[in-house]
């Protein structure tokens, strides 16, 4: 996620992560290990979740502009494969080239 996050420009793509983890210094651990930069948001009464009916942990969701729900991923992926790639750009999230390196938010330097 963070080589696609590094990869789409912020004005056509975000990334937001949810976390359903209840205390903040598990999630600073772990974007701190991982070394991540997108935003991560604090969800740990699960409204996020319910709005969203997620069904397991990890799971992503592709949601466009007006907040709909494009598509559902339950597992880890590798996001910055070509085909996941041309998917959000499908939907208005072109990317930079390869090589170019935001419920309560966490820090999104060192914290998820």
């Amino acid at each position: 996620m963070e080589r696609l996050y590094e990869r789409l420009p912020r004005d056509r793509f975000e990334l937001v992560a949810v976390s359903i983890d209840e205390e903040p210094e598990k999630i600073a651990g772990f974007v701190e290990r991982y070394g991540l930069t997108f935003p991560i948001v604090m969800d740990p009464g699960k409204k996020v979740a319910g709005a969203y009916q997620t069904m397991g942990v990890p799971e992503s969701l592709l949601v466009d502009r007006e907040g709909r729900i494009v598509e559902r991923y339950v597992g880890p992926r590798e996001w910055d494969a070509p085909e996941y790639v041309a998917r959000i750009e499908s939907l208005g999230g072109a990317a930079r080239p390869a090589s170019s390196p935001s419920a309560s938010p966490v820090s999104s330097s060192p914290s998820p």
